[in-house]
């Protein structure tokens, strides 16, 4: 599930066209035509993050005892199956420790169960509970069929081409904002 926080794309957005604009202002019309285009691309990102908070809304409407990094989650493991610990961390981007917290409010709250792997005592595994399945499949669908709605006007070789940027896109926003 992608889940979003538009705050920090609409700041990073912010500082790319500025940046656009002070760098690319002094050569001219070509330039002006690169900042024009970072311009609709910044507000067709605005738009698509919004209508995929939209989205996110309802699924936490749905489900209203959990946030959005619960929610993304439980999908995640509900792709997965089941996965050990460090797994969580490595997908949510924070310490162990704080995993850990997180995936006890989402035993306590019924949607996940927790159990030690048979190989090794020392791996702890995280699955669904049934209504965490129940719960992830619900989400599922209506990413799904998101999903389904942006594609469905597309031609083959535009789906293909739309998710080759947006993987290229991820990887290249993964890089700078963790650069700083």
């Amino acid at each position: 599930m992608l889940l979003v926080n538009s705050g920090l794309l609409f700041e990073y957005f912010e500082i790319r066209t500025n940046f656009v604009n002070s760098a690319y202002a002094r050569k001219g019309s070509i330039v002006m035509k690169k900042t024009e285009k970072v311009e609709r691309l910044v507000e067709a990102m605005q738009k698509l993050i919004l209508k995929m908070q939209e989205v996110d809304n309802t699924c936490l409407m749905l489900t209203q005892d959990i946030d959005k990094k619960e929610l993304a989650l439980i999908s995640f493991i509900g792709r997965k199956e089941q996965v050990i610990m460090k797994e969580v961390a490595d997908f949510l981007e924070v310490p162990l420790s704080t995993s850990t917290g997180i995936v006890d409010k989402l035993v306590n709250k019924g949607y996940l169960v927790r159990h030690h792997s048979q190989e090794d005592r020392r791996i702890v595994k995280v699955g669904l509970s049934q209504y965490g399945k129940e719960t992830c499949e619900l989400v599922m669908k209506m990413v799904n069929k998101m999903g389904v709605t942006i594609l469905d006007d597309l031609t083959e070789k535009d789906q293909d081409a739309l998710i080759k940027l947006l993987e290229k896109v991820t990887t290249n926003l993964s890089r700078h904002v963790m650069a700083g």
